[in-house]
């Protein structure tokens, strides 16, 4: 449990919250970019590393559903 949550706290939550914290300023000035880091596992899955993965492709959705939501 420990492993998974830190895994996932530090992938998937701390990209959330660093794009939450630079948002406000990209939307007023109607531009920015917000480029966050993806991997192959993001897509297939490899023994031992299933927390990885997840917050992997967790990073992927969530990068698709902000650039949805916060862009023109």
């Amino acid at each position: 449990m420990d492993d998974w949550n830190l895994v996932l706290d530090t992938n998937l939550r701390g990209t959330f919250f660093v794009a939450q914290a630079i948002a406000p300023g990209m939307i007023a000035r109607r531009y920015g970019r917000i480029i966050n880091i993806g991997s192959v596992s993001a897509v297939f899955g490899y023994s031992g590393l299933g927390p990885y993965g997840a917050s992997r492709g967790g990073v992927k959705q969530l990068t698709m559903s902000l650039a949805d939501d916060w862009g023109p």
